[in-house]
């Protein structure tokens, strides 16, 4: 371990399952250069351990593992890389940030403490607590009732994971991988209007103007008073130069939604007459 300690705040059951080995990748929205062991520390916060109980496995959930509010164990940090094609095939990453973990340790007894946000470094009380324990966390064997509770969250965590990847494709501005993955999304829920958009988006981000239009055309036919389908219609106009058809469209936006921002599309007309 490093001489100065790094902890991570993680909500249960996940805190838990990156502890014993069940899960390899721990999911974040920002990114950070530091690799090695990190303490990882469980929240206070059950809503995702209440979600799983209410939802439950095809077995009866055992009587809860988990402490909140804790120290649980170690991980080790091998890497973190933004959501790619290759990590799609794990199941438990969904980004944008893959943390790729290793090396998973549990501490027999939790340490209480308060969680933080970030990667941040304990108050010298608490490191000298953990620094105390530290030898007595070990890799673990799942027994029976374990092995039900990891089964449990790994059936939650592929629950509409599609649609994680493809948010954190769309925060990433990964657009080969948004399109991929809606033109997938889209064969088992053709009727899904926010995959059209996604799909429109991607298109449109990539040049591909006219694809972008039929995708926004679909999303319209299924919902005709979503702002957003006449909102990136109009944008699509205005990379194609056709800025008549594109006021036509920012038009409808106010009708259905007068406090809709279209200044995006305004500013753009601005600089194309100046041009």
């Amino acid at each position: 371990m490093t001489s100065e300690l790094r902890c991570l705040s993680v909500q249960q059951p996940w805190a838990w399952a990156l502890c014993a080995g069940v899960k390899d990748i721990e999911n974040r929205s920002w990114t950070n250069k530091y690799r090695g062991t990190i303490v990882i520390v469980a929240s206070s916060n059950k809503v995702r351990v209440t979600a799983l109980k209410k939802v439950g496995p095809p077995r009866y959930l055992p009587p809860e593992l988990f402490a909140y509010g804790a120290v649980v164990g170690f991980v080790d940090v091998l890497d973190i890389e933004p959501l790619n094609r290759k990590l799609e095939d794990n199941p438990w990453a969904w980004g944008p940030y893959c943390w790729r973990v290793d090396n998973p340790r549990l501490l027999p007894e939790p340490i209480p403490c308060k969680a933080k946000l970030n990667l941040y470094t304990p108050d010298p009380a608490l490191a000298s607590r953990i620094r105390a324990q530290e030898r007595h966390a070990r890799r673990v064997v799942l027994d029976d009732l374990e092995q039900v509770w990891a089964e449990a969250i790994r059936m939650q965590s592929e629950e509409g994971r599609i649609f994680g990847l493809i948010d954190s494709y769309i925060t990433l501005g990964e657009w080969p991988g948004l399109l991929r993955l809606t033109t997938i999304a889209l064969r088992d829920d053709p009727d899904n209007s926010d995959l059209h958009k996604q799909r429109g988006l991607a298109l449109l981000e990539q040049g591909k103007e006219r694809e972008a239009l039929a995708s926004f055309d679909e999303m319209l036919r299924i919902d005709p008073e979503d702002p957003w389908g006449y909102y990136f219609r109009g944008d699509t106009y205005e990379r194609f130069g056709k800025m008549d058809e594109a006021r036509v469209e920012y038009a409808r936006v106010k009708e259905i939604d007068p406090d809709f921002d279209t200044s995006l599309g305004e500013e753009s007309d601005e600089v194309d007459e100046e041009e």
